[in-house]
């Protein structure tokens, strides 16, 4: 177990703690400010920071598996998984919350769950699919649309829609587009079986 994997059990451990705190499981009371004319509650705001904090922890045991060679198999395994399972619980749990429609939700857990068989197909046939620009765009885009639903669902509104939620609905372009450029850079791996 080296740092980099305790981090990602870091972020794994937070995990349920951000949803418990976005659907009410603590009772607390209390606002901390406004932001774009909303206000904002104390479990809002703490929640939103530990999904940063999280969202960090991701980024710093990536760079400390590169720079010291860290990177093991558990990590390999974990540290995607984690990420998804962060992201798409907050999502689900916003959905629930009235401040995010199931179909957008439900877009980008198709193309998650698309794009792991893909992976999968290609290990099972000897090849890595590594992470594209495009889907890192995607996933800082979708980290921040999901930060201000957290905080401000209601803030900024551009023609009756929220900031949050427009940077949602890019995002989630960005992720079906990302994800159909995986299928189409790697349709060698469906040759001959269509």
């Amino acid at each position: 177990m080296n740092i980099a994997n305790l981090l990602t059990l870091l972020r794994l451990i937070l995990i349920p703690i951000i949803l418990s705190l976005m659907l009410g499981a603590f009772s607390l009371s209390g606002t901390v400010g406004t932001l774009g004319g909303e206000t904002i509650s104390v479990r809002d705001a703490l929640a939103s920071f530990l999904f940063v904090l999280a969202a960090l922890t991701d980024f710093l045991d990536g760079y400390l598996a590169r720079k010291y060679r860290l990177i093991t198999d558990f990590g390999k395994f974990l540290d995607p998984l984690v990420d998804k399972m962060l992201v798409l619980g907050v999502l689900v749990a916003l959905v629930e919350l009235g401040r995010v429609g199931s179909f957008v939700v439900f877009l980008i857990l198709l193309r998650e769950f698309a794009v792991s068989g893909l992976r999968m197909l290609a290990a099972a046939r000897g090849t890595v699919i590594a992470a594209s620009g495009g889907g890192k765009i995607k996933t800082t885009l979708q980290l921040i649309a999901v930060l201000m639903l957290m905080l401000v669902p209601h803030a900024f509104p551009v023609a009756g829609v929220s900031l949050g939620t427009w940077l949602l609905y890019a995002a989630t372009f960005l992720t079906l587009y990302s994800g159909g450029v995986y299928f189409w850079t790697h349709r060698s791996l469906f040759k001959g079986e269509l």
